[in-house]
């Protein structure tokens, strides 16, 4: 029983080591990295969809939005196309 209790108390506390890690990671090499890779991907794929013109699209989820037809209006908020 005694094994049981410590095997849950492990998994209870794994997410909290991994978020505790992201945290104490945050601004590090490695995201840093990652988010100058992401902006040269959105870059590329705004150029290549030709919408280098759109300052408004910052993020994919944007990009993908702007590429399927909805609009960004105001703060983010998405409207359809008009037909």
């Amino acid at each position: 029983m005694r094994r049981v209790a410590s095997a849950f108390a492990k998994l209870a506390t794994a997410p909290q080591r991994s978020l505790g890690d992201c945290l104490s990671n945050r601004g590090g090499e490695s995201e840093l990295a990652a988010k100058s890779i992401a902006a040269e991907i959105l870059a590329r794929r705004k150029r290549e969809a030709g919408m280098e013109d759109r300052s408004e699209i910052e993020t994919m989820f944007q990009f993908i939005d702007a590429d399927e037809g909805r609009l960004l209006v105001g703060n983010q908020k998405l409207q359809p196309a008009p037909d």
